[in-house]
């Protein structure tokens, strides 16, 4: 086995210890009901001899197995009433015992799905925004979704089949020799030759479902974007455009299953060849044997049931290869997300009261794999309960500065303190827990206005729900909405304007009373006139906390504390509105020219 294959074996075999005790028992059932499928043929076997003996009035002596049961002196009709009574026991208890062995090993497939994707999904919460950055969401999908469920179906079917398939194989050699030992080295004559074939094939069976995986990834990522993107895609009437890039896609896809198929197609035609084969030389040898009293009529047909048993689980060898090379390629990719390092890493120190005031001291910042620092040598404080400003050209490194407040990403060289303690060593709960973030892209699930609102606290209270969305002048729009704030918004709230969408993340962040508030560009998509009505709304909530605001409109931040000018990731000025202006510096240029816009949109 290939090393990557191993791992990716192991990795599975760790999920499946967990419930050894169904291993055991769904083993022994699959022991219990394989052997019981061995017996049915004895019975039939007897049968058929008991009728050619009992016409010709010649003794006849039943198998060992159940001898007993019978008197020496019973009628002949009675006996074959019997040997159809034990055939119908056997079938029953077979029936019986495949359903258990089905529910215990089911059981482990879905608790391993389970099991993964809950890991899986908690690997993912762990992991900064670069590596969603760099990973398509469409890929992450669709190894949570195709590619746990080929898991699944490797640790369910495939190994109920390969466990059965291999028992039943042992017991009915058992019985083949038992009748006879030429007859069976005749059938198991083709097996060298089919691991040959097997064997031959296993490697391009696993890279073609490595490039299946990966193409599931493409299609479901670009679906994902199309669905995302609909409104830019019809925008520009690009709707042919991505239909025939998808159509490619589907069509790549096609093409690498049919590939498979042929491979698949030629594993089985040889298979089923040299299985027939096997069989025309067992009726060849067995009828001889039979006419010369070498065996019976009824261990030949016995014999003729056995070669159907392994007949099948040497033609299911191209099935569970097909599973197994499947479930692997999966693995191998979910082991490639959970074995992604963890580049936030916890702390399990005990929690402490943040109080709010912060300090940057000499903090850099460059994205993994680039070269370029974002952010160069930032050092400010800000005060418990004070406001900053941040301002400067797009790119400067504005946002990624406030996201590095809440450790959505990792300062490449110096601290960041809260309260005098290094951020790295608070737990990341309360970190989090302690600061409101609205940032520049609102994301809103498709649930109602008042979850979306109270998704960053436990309980939801009404009243400071309403008093939250009257504080960002949400409240205003409540009586347009259908059912108010329990009305329904569409997949990122799509049915709210971008004003609307922006508000009700402000609310969100006032209803979590934090002691930090970020506001990341949190105004750009309302008018000035509601840009004010909201600063004045919020301006005692600010007054109470710590508030970082990020902002292109000179308006917004003028009541600042403590203003800072980015440029090219470093502080290029800083100091009050009236400082800054008496500079006459980059940011006197940004108020001049703000000045002039509005004074010309006044006009118009």
């Amino acid at each position: 086995m290939k090393p990557e294959n191993r791992s990716a074996f192991n990795f599975i075999n760790s999920y499946m210890k967990r419930y050894w005790r169904l291993v055991i028992y769904g083993t022994l059932a699959i022991i219990f009901s394989s052997y019981l499928q061995t017996i049915i043929p004895v019975i039939t076997a007897d049968a058929i001899d008991f009728i050619r003996t009992a016409h010709s009035g010649q003794p006849y002596e039943l198998a060992s197995l159940y001898r007993f049961l019978f008197a020496d002196d019973m009628l002949p009709g009675t006996v074959l009433l019997w040997l159809g009574i034990a055939l119908t026991i056997v079938a029953a208890l077979l029936a019986i015992v495949r359903i258990l062995s089905r529910v215990f090993l089911i059981s482990i497939s879905r608790h391993v799905e389970y099991d993964m994707l809950n890991d899986y999904l908690r690997h993912l919460q762990k992991m900064s925004q670069y590596f969603f950055q760099r990973n398509k969401t469409g890929d992450l999908m669709s190894r949570a979704t195709s590619d746990i469920s080929a898991i699944r179906r490797l640790t369910g079917p495939a190994i109920i089949q390969f466990s059965s398939t291999l028992v039943m194989f042992i017991f009915a050699l058992y019985f083949m020799f038992r009748i006879s030992i030429p007859l069976t080295l005749v059938a198991l004559s083709p097996l060298p030759l089919i691991v040959f074939i097997v064997y031959s094939r296993v490697g391009k069976i696993h890279a073609l479902f490595n490039l299946i995986q990966e193409q599931i990834s493409t299609l479901t990522s670009r679906a994902q974007e199309n669905f995302s993107g609909i409104r830019v895609i019809k925008s520009y009437v690009r709707e042919k455009f991505e239909i025939d890039a998808f159509r490619r896609e589907s069509d790549e896809y096609i093409k690498r299953n049919i590939s498979l198929a042929r491979v698949d197609s030629f594993l089985h035609a040889w298979l089923e060849f040299l299985l027939g084969l096997g069989v025309i030389a067992v009726i060849w040898l067995g009828g001889r044997q039979v006419i010369d009293g070498s065996i019976t009529l009824g261990q030949l047909v016995a014999m003729l049931s056995y070669v159907g048993m392994l007949a099948w689980p040497m033609i299911s060898v191209g099935i569970l290869l097909n599973t197994w090379q499947r479930g692997l390629a999966a693995a191998q990719r979910v082991q490639e997300v959970l074995n992604a390092p963890v580049d936030i890493k916890e702390n399990d120190a005990a929690a402490i009261d943040i109080g709010g005031a912060i300090e940057f001291k000499n903090v850099s910042f460059t994205y993994p794999g680039t070269e370029k620092a974002v952010l160069r040598d930032i050092s400010i404080q800000v005060q418990k309960g004070k406001k900053l400003a941040i301002v400067g050209a797009t790119g400067a490194g504005k946002s990624t500065l406030v996201h590095l407040i809440p450790r959505l990403y990792e300062p490449t060289a110096g601290q960041i303190l809260i309260d005098g303690v290094d951020i790295r060593t608070i737990p990341l709960q309360v970190l989090r827990h302690s600061i409101g973030f609205v940032q520049q892209e609102s994301f809103l699930f498709s649930d109602s206005i008042a979850d979306n609102i109270a998704f960053g606290v436990v309980e939801q209270d009404q009243e400071a729900l309403i008093r939250a969305a009257a504080a960002s002048q949400l409240a205003l729009d409540i009586d347009q909405f259908p059912d108010g704030l329990e009305t329904i918004i569409g997949e990122r709230g799509i049915t709210l304007s971008g004003g609307q969408k922006q508000r009700t993340s402000i609310s969100r962040a006032i209803l979590k009373q934090p002691r930090i508030l970020i506001l990341d560009d949190a105004l750009s998509a309302v008018d000035t006139y509601t840009e004010e009505e909201i600063l004045r709304a919020i301006r005692p909530i600010m007054h109470e906390r710590t508030t970082i605001i990020v902002a292109h409109r000179i308006s917004t931040i003028r009541d600042a504390d403590h203003i800072i000018v980015l440029q090219d990731g470093a502080i290029a000025e800083q100091g009050t509105h009236q400082q800054l202006l008496n500079i006459k510096g980059i940011y006197f240029d940004m108020h001049q020219r703000q000045k002039l816009e509005e004074t010309l949109r006044e006009i118009n």
